[in-house]
């Protein structure tokens, strides 16, 4: 049964016209994660001073998103100092996440994990 559904071609994977973005196929509507989606989104969803800087170039549709808190920031840089990873640590969590590190890093030393 499943060999005789997988004897089907999948359809055009490789011609220019499928390959706008990862994430849909066969969309006329620019959706995704495409630029032009991103930005389209940023002048639908930031305020005026933000678009402005996204179309001068000063500032990417990603970070504009990011900005806002319309897009989660997946990327973060930790500095190699303890004093200032804390500091960077706090700033981008809180507080009370620096401390909940705290007591796992404390128990990974108690129990030798």
């Amino acid at each position: 049964m499943f060999r005789e559904a997988m004897v089907q071609h999948g359809g055009d994977r490789k011609s220019e016209a499928i390959k706008r973005n990862n994430v849909t196929v066969d969309s006329e509507q620019v959706t995704g994660n495409s630029r032009a989606y991103s930005i389209d989104r940023v002048q639908r969803e930031c305020e005026p001073e933000v678009v402005a800087k996204v179309m001068s170039g000063e500032m990417s549709p990603n970070a504009a998103l990011v900005k806002a808190g319309i897009r989660e920031n997946r990327q973060v840089y930790i500095p190699r100092e303890p004093a200032r990873a804390v500091k960077k640590l706090r700033e981008l969590f809180g507080m009370e996440f620096v401390d909940a590190m705290l007591k796992h890093a404390q128990a990974l030393t108690e129990t030798g994990d």
